[in-house]
């Protein structure tokens, strides 16, 4: 239900929004409107936090959105690198 964007209404619902004087324009009733409408529209996000890295475990190269610092490709991998340095 993408609706007409205007000063006043939601961008999901079409519902009016009350805007507070000096702040921001509100562009949703409520977060429910806003996960909804970006659902919707993933296409138009921006996803420019893609990180690629090699598994410190197993040697496998694989990507990451949004976190820089990731050591291994999954919990797996994690599990086998924390406690096989125990048993060595």
């Amino acid at each position: 239900m993408d609706k007409e964007v205007g000063n006043n209404t939601c961008r999901t619902c079409g519902r009016y929004l009350q805007h507070t004087p000096g702040k921001r324009k509100k562009q949703y009733c409520s977060d429910a409107c806003r996960m909804d409408w970006w659902n919707a529209h993933q296409d138009k996000v921006k996803r420019k936090a893609y990180y690629s890295f090699t598994c410190a475990e197993c040697g496998k190269t694989f990507s990451s959105y949004g976190n820089a610092k990731r050591v291994y490709c999954s919990h797996s991998c994690y599990i086998k690198a924390r406690f096989s340095k125990r048993e060595k």
